[in-house]
């Protein structure tokens, strides 16, 4: 919707035929529902719109606050909590010699540069991130607008 705090699903068979299946692995609505509700997702009968206070357009960082939950709201576990951008940053805090030569902060600390890609692949990524790819990491940077 306009303002980018919720969403509705107009056209209920094409979303299920062309995107549940291609982007969620699912075939069935009341999965992609149930999903949404285990991941605190407010259905608004009155409107027939979805809605999450963290799920909001343009601000995928908001994202990182979310957590599935099992009936009763439980904490998120350790590995809920640590995603991309928290790891990231535990990379570029580190201020040892296993980041030396390989990831930096730009000196007005705003960005960053990944200065050896392969020693990033072969000695950072197994250790923070569970795919040791480069081409998987610059996904990432991708997918969370850096």
């Amino acid at each position: 919707l306009p303002d980018g705090k919720s969403f509705s699903l107009l056209n209920k068979v094409s979303f299920k035929d062309e995107i549940l299946h291609r982007y969620f692995g699912s075939c069935k609505l009341t999965s992609f529902c149930r999903k949404l509700n285990r991941w605190g997702f407010i259905f608004d009968r009155e409107n027939n719109t979805y809605s999450h206070p963290h799920f909001v357009r343009a601000q995928p960082r908001l994202m990182q606050q979310m957590y599935t939950r099992e009936g009763k709201v439980r904490k998120a576990t350790a590995e809920e909590k640590v995603t991309f951008p928290c790891t990231l940053m535990t990379i570029l805090s580190l201020h040892s010699a296993d980041c030396e030569n390989i990831i930096e902060w730009v000196e007005d600390g705003n960005s960053f540069v990944l200065l050896n890609p392969s020693s990033f692949e072969k000695l950072l990524s197994p250790k923070y991130f569970s795919n040791c790819k480069h081409s998987s990491f610059i996904r990432k940077l991708k997918r969370w607008d850096f």
